[in-house]
């Protein structure tokens, strides 16, 4: 839960640095891989917090009253950074 806090505080600050969420993805990968996970297993774990982070996201759209336009833009932002936490994560669990 703490990654999709960090990634909704990323977009909802215009986009603000997305180090201290990748920083806390590797650390995740990292924890996974000391306990025995397998990569794949760890990357399933990390999908599973896709539904809260799409509803999370959809609070902020509509909290900030966003049009179509908005809320697209913020879609492919939240896509990309999704993309870059989760090498983050499978860098942090082949480094352990």
């Amino acid at each position: 839960m703490q990654l999709v806090g960090d990634l909704l505080t990323h977009l909802d600050v215009e986009r603000g640095d997305l180090t201290v969420a990748e920083r806390h993805a590797g650390e995740y990968g990292a924890a996974a891989a000391k306990r025995g996970a397998s990569l794949s297993d760890t990357v399933e774990g990390f999908l599973r917090f896709r539904k809260p982070f799409v509803d999370g996201l959809a609070a902020l759209a509509r909290r900030r009253r966003l049009d179509t336009r908005e809320a697209t833009a913020l879609l492919v932002d939240a896509e990309s950074a999704l993309d870059r936490l989760l090498v983050a994560l499978m860098r942090g669990h082949t480094k352990s």
